[in-house]
């Protein structure tokens, strides 16, 4: 699960605590060695060129990514801890 966002965007800020609790939570799993949760910081040099590979125009866009960069889903549902 990947979220691409840019520091200075107000809704990117705002899914940051949530983000960072969930994947806390994630890493104490037994099934965390096959998942990945990430951030992809779309205003890094490095980043800025993937976001643009992955056609990220709004921010924060989550997806989830099923064994190829080209096989995702958009994350559509709610932003909170208990809910991602």
């Amino acid at each position: 699960m990947v979220n691409f966002f840019a520091p200075w965007c107000f809704w990117s800020q705002k899914l940051v605590p949530a983000w960072e609790a969930v994947g806390r939570r994630l890493h104490a799993r037994a099934y965390s060695q096959s998942f990945a949760f990430v951030r992809v910081d779309c205003t890094s040099a490095k980043g800025r060129d993937l976001c643009r590979s992955h056609s990220i125009h709004a921010f924060p866009t989550v997806r989830t990514y099923r064994g190829s960069v080209h096989a995702f889903e958009p994350y559509e549902y709610g932003r909170e801890e208990n809910v991602i």
